[in-house]
């Protein structure tokens, strides 16, 4: 929803209602997080919340102390995944940037005449949460079906398969920019179909990488190594940015996707090339999650 009442205070109101409300929704925000934290430490012992929160894990989750070499091997494991992530969200939060400039410049915004008004850009923002709500119980479902007929995908695989589905949703944008010609506008389904590749490609990669970050890091390091994963998205955002100067700089639209497109295989091909070796270096009880 937040995408449609910032488009719509915009258009209707100004910048100044937009960024006000958007500044009111996140005190609101703080104040039900605060209201309600004791709960969410009282119930939800995962690893990857217990270190963000500082809660201490149950003894369940612990592990002894690791051996140094295959301590050493989990941590360059999760130095291997930070780059991986780094390329995803650099493509990723396109969806924010130079999507939302496409949306705009390139794409019908009357939806072939069925509207009389066009729509606000930043109405496709919304496209990605409500596929995040609609597609996470199916992707849930499907590996439940895999787990329980025994083919159940390991968690590094499934990352791999996250950066291939990001290739695969700018792949989209790409054939859009070759079909669509210069100066025209083409229909709102590239934009929807590129958004519904890339929100999958999220739920493959985005959860399942903080997984496997408390899943590989050594007990005594979990903080350390989960600020690895964070410095790593933070330069992934920051070449979010770097990366649409290009899009300014007058490369056509196809190089501009093609180049996203080649950076998702190249981080596709470096999980999988890695996938045995993180494998190897998971704690034994940990290495079919």
């Amino acid at each position: 929803l937040g995408p449609i009442v910032g488009g719509l205070l915009r258009t209707r109101l100004g910048w100044a209602y937009a960024f006000a409300v958007a500044g009111i929704g996140m005190l609101l925000a703080m104040s039900v997080f605060l209201w309600f934290k004791q709960r969410l430490q009282a119930t939800d012992l995962r690893s990857s919340v217990s270190a963000v929160l500082g809660v201490a894990l149950p003894k369940q989750y612990q592990d002894p102390r690791d051996p140094p070499s295959l301590e050493r091997n989990r941590i360059i494991s999760i130095f291997v995944l930070a780059i991986v992530v780094l390329f995803f969200w650099m493509a990723f939060h396109q969806k924010d940037t130079t999507l939302t400039f496409w949306a705009k410049n390139n794409t019908d915004l009357t939806l072939s005449g069925l509207l009389s008004k066009p729509l606000p850009p930043e109405y496709f923002s919304s496209i990605n949460p409500f596929f995040i709500l609609t597609m996470t119980p199916v992707v849930i479902w499907v590996h439940r079906k895999l787990q329980r007929a025994g083919k159940e995908i390991s968690t590094p695989t499934k990352i791999g398969l996250g950066m291939l589905l990001v290739a695969l949703a700018f792949t989209i944008m790409l054939v859009a920019s070759l079909l669509i010609a210069k100066g025209q506008k083409g229909s709102a389904l590239w934009l929807v179909g590129c958004y519904f590749v890339v929100t999958v490609g999220e739920l493959y990669l985005s959860p399942m990488g903080l997984s496997l970050v408390t899943k590989l890091a050594p007990a005594r390091m979990v903080g350390a190594m989960m600020g690895v994963w964070f410095l790593a998205t933070s330069i992934g955002n920051k070449l979010v940015g770097t990366t649409g100067k290009l899009w300014w700089a007058q490369w056509p639209h196809y190089r501009f996707f093609g180049f996203l497109v080649i950076c998702s295989l190249a981080a596709a091909g470096l999980m999988f090339v890695c996938v045995p070796f993180m494998k190897r270096a998971m704690p034994s009880n940990k290495k079919q999650a």
